[in-house]
């Protein structure tokens, strides 16, 4: 008599071998997706800074110059362009004029909690103020959270921060106008840059008060050679101390060179290896995103921007960097930061 054929089960060992199989493809699949995720939030930040350079076009056809890095009420470039990225209600909510600082306006005070997508890298995991912690900074201090102005200029840093800063969730942006090397009226012999370098021909399209137009732009360095807007976290990279407020943070100088993961400047207590509030920076591996004066958005390498002082090539001479000089990452960087250097910065060696 026939006996129908019964199938036997897994046996313990073959269990285990299916799970370590499908464990194993896991472990394959995961590096896969996040390199996917992470492309398509560098492809958003890069419509971001798209759309803000847009913006910024648009301004300057209105009004016939730039948005100004920053102004008398402490507000940056980004509450200027505000109509052009589609948050002119906000923009008209604003109360615009005078000499009383945005943050001690109830009215500008309220509006600056609020939240603009097209002002966030979505690479960036600290969306809020609540997320920095407090950590010592290079001054001592242990204030965090939202930083509400940079102050740049006269060879000096400078910021300006809120009181238990991390309970106050104000609007962060990752996004900043480019001040040039360290902004303006800065020294001409900076011990501290080359040494001796001459910051001030590095002076950018945006900082305190600008009127810069294209055409000024055009007929010097010429817009596809110059930076007009960069990315930033707006602190340590980690943990995060700070970050930058859209109200306030308007312009940021290059000269700190790009971060997270550069080398210690030799001769310097600045620290930019894991980034600063004055550092332009990413979470993006290894490089970050700029829009040209052209509107064009490139990413730039970190590389060795940090690597000021002593410059790692060349010599500076009557506060000009010479020819060997120039073609160091640092100041490649300075010249595309500055709009009427007259260097021909080879952008082939920090492109991405």
């Amino acid at each position: 008599m026939a006996h129908p054929s019964r199938r036997s089960a897994f046996t313990l060992i073959e269990l285990l071998v299916v799970i370590a199989i499908i464990a194993v493809l896991i472990g394959l699949l995961l590096p896969a997706i996040q390199k996917v995720r992470e492309a398509s939030a560098r492809t958003a930040c890069q419509n971001n800074l798209k759309q803000i350079g847009l913006a910024f076009h648009s301004y300057a056809g209105a009004n016939n110059r730039l948005p100004p890095g920053g102004d008398d009420q402490e507000m940056g470039c980004l509450v200027k362009v505000l109509p052009y990225v589609e948050q002119d209600s906000i923009y008209r909510a604003m109360q615009i004029g005078g000499t009383t600082n945005w943050y001690s306006n109830t009215t500008n005070f309220a509006l600056s909690f609020s939240r603009i997508k097209t002002f966030i890298c979505p690479s960036d995991e600290v969306v809020s103020a609540l997320d920095t912690v407090a950590i010592p900074e290079i001054t001592g201090s242990t204030q965090v959270g939202p930083i509400a102005f940079l102050s740049f200029g006269d060879d000096s840093i400078g910021r300006t921060t809120f009181t238990n800063g991390n309970t106050r969730d104000i609007g962060k942006t990752n996004y900043t106008g480019v001040g040039g090397a360290h902004v303006n009226n800065v020294t001409t012999n900076s011990l501290a840059d080359g040494p001796g370098i001459n910051l001030q021909q590095y002076v950018g399209m945006t900082f305190l008060n600008s009127k810069t137009t294209l055409d000024a732009v055009t007929s010097a360095d010429g817009l596809s050679n110059t930076l007009m807007v960069g990315e930033g976290l707006g602190g340590n990279a980690s943990p995060r101390d700070t970050l930058w407020t859209w109200m306030g943070v308007g312009r940021l100088g290059t000269k700190f060179g790009l971060a997270p993961g550069g080398p210690p400047n030799p001769n310097s207590s600045s620290l930019v290896v894991n980034g600063a509030y004055y550092c332009f920076s990413s979470r993006h591996n290894g490089m970050v995103q700029f829009v040209f004066g052209d509107g064009s958005v490139r990413g730039l390498r970190v590389g060795s921007t940090t690597l000021r002082n002593p410059l790692p090539a060349g010599r500076v001479i009557n506060g000009i960097p010479d020819s060997t000089a120039q073609g160091t990452d640092w100041c490649i960087l300075q010249a595309l930061a500055g709009m009427k250097d007259g260097f021909n910065a080879d952008i082939s060696k920090l492109g991405n």
